[in-house]
């Protein structure tokens, strides 16, 4: 729901260029579903499984799954913008919504503490970049997840305190992290 909310305000951004947005070029076609398969195994997942793993052994994979990811997209966002070159992909979009839950959320109710994004300058550079593209920040209520995922998974939070932050504030979230410029031309691949 909140990827197809993040790929519909991404696709918004196009009628500023009054042309439709191409978040699959099919030259990108393989590198963008490989990207896909790996943040879902690693990632996305990945930080399910850590919070609802029921056994230590299931913990421990899991958040060698999420660190490993983590590591991954680090490592290609240190040479690239995007995850798949110098444009949004639908790979960037997949990755966006965990990403801006991870430090909120994950990090601590779901115990994906090996890494924060805070801690990995080319992600969190990342985050803030593709926050600041049309209609995605309209997309995003970080006390909201707070909010959700600390108040209603009593199994994980039976005293349903919800913590002060991170806030968006304290992520960046609005920061220009000067990564490359915002016109639809420099983002996005058209139709």
């Amino acid at each position: 729901k909140v990827a197809a909310a993040a790929a519909a305000a991404v696709a918004a951004a196009a009628a500023v260029a009054d042309a439709a947005v191409e978040l699959r070029p099919a030259a990108l076609a393989a590198e963008i579903d490989a990207w896909s398969a790996r943040l879902y195994a690693g990632l996305n997942n990945g930080v399910y499984r850590c919070g609802f793993a029921t056994s230590q052994g299931a913990y421990d994979r899991a958040a060698r799954d999420v660190a490993a990811a983590l590591d991954e997209v680090e490592a290609q966002l240190a040479t690239s913008r995007f995850l798949c070159g110098d444009k949004v992909t639908e790979a960037d979009v997949r990755l966006f919504p965990t990403v801006v839950r991870f430090d909120a959320a994950y990090a601590s109710l779901f115990k994906c503490s090996v890494r924060r994004v805070a801690d990995l300058p080319h992600l969190s550079a990342w985050m803030r970049d593709f926050y600041l593209l049309p209609g995605v920040a309209a997309t995003v209520d970080v006390a909201g997840y707070r909010q959700s995922y600390f108040g209603q998974l009593f199994p994980l939070n039976p005293g349903g305190i919800i913590p002060a932050g991170p806030t968006e504030v304290d992520l960046g979230l609005g920061t220009n992290p000067e990564r490359g410029g915002f016109s639809p031309a420099e983002v996005f691949h058209f139709k």
